[in-house]
C-alpha cells in the first residue's frame, strides 16, 4: 500500500551506496519509519529500484522511486515505465535529479502520466528559474 506524502516533507534518498543496499537499507527504511510515527513527521524514502517493493511492503511511510522514465511498459530492457513503480508499491517518484537529469520533454510527457497513475512526482531543480519551468507541471517541487 502507498502512503500519502504530507508537507513539508523530509525526502531520504538512499542512492545507491554500498552501506544501504538489500537488508542495510531495509533497517534504514524502517528506522525512518519509526521516526515519522514518533514525531508526526511527513518522511519520504527512495531506495535502489531492486529494493523498492520489499520496503514498501515493510514501511508505513511514502516509498519513491529514484527516477522514472517517459516509456511505456514493454520491450524496454533497463528503463523504468511509471507503471512499474505502481505495481512495486511506490507512492512516487523523484525526477531530474542532479545525478539523473531529464529532458524537458520527457518531463513533459511523464509527469502527467505519474499523477494520472496516482504517483506523486518530486521534480528536482538545479536553480530558480528550472523550478518556475518544472512548476508549470504541477509536481510536488
Amino acid at each position: 500500500m502507498s502512503w500519502p506524502v504530507r508537507l513539508p516533507v523530509i525526502v531520504v534518498n538512499l542512492k545507491a551506496y554500498p552501506e544501504i543496499l538489500g537488508k542495510r537499507g531495509w533497517a534504514l527504511a524502517k528506522l525512518c519509519a519509526k521516526v515519522a510515527e514518533a514525531t508526526g513527521t511527513s518522511i519520504v524514502i527512495a531506495p535502489p529500484t531492486p529494493d523498492l517493493a520489499h520496503i514498501a511492503k515493510s514501511v508505513r511511510i511514502p516509498v519513491f522511486g529514484q527516477h522514472v522514465d517517459a516509456v511505456e511498459a514493454g520491450p524496454r530492457t533497463g528503463w523504468i515505465p511509471p507503471e512499474s513503480l505502481l505495481e512495486a508499491g511506490a507512492a512516487g517518484t523523484l525526477i531530474n535529479h542532479s545525478e539523473r537529469k531529464v529532458a524537458w520533454e520527457e518531463m513533459r510527457d511523464v509527469i502527467p502520466r505519474c499523477q494520472a497513475l496516482g504517483l506523486e512526482v518530486i521534480a528536482c531543480a538545479d536553480d530558480l528559474a528550472e523550478a518556475e519551468t518544472l512548476a508549470r507541471f504541477r509536481p510536488i517541487t
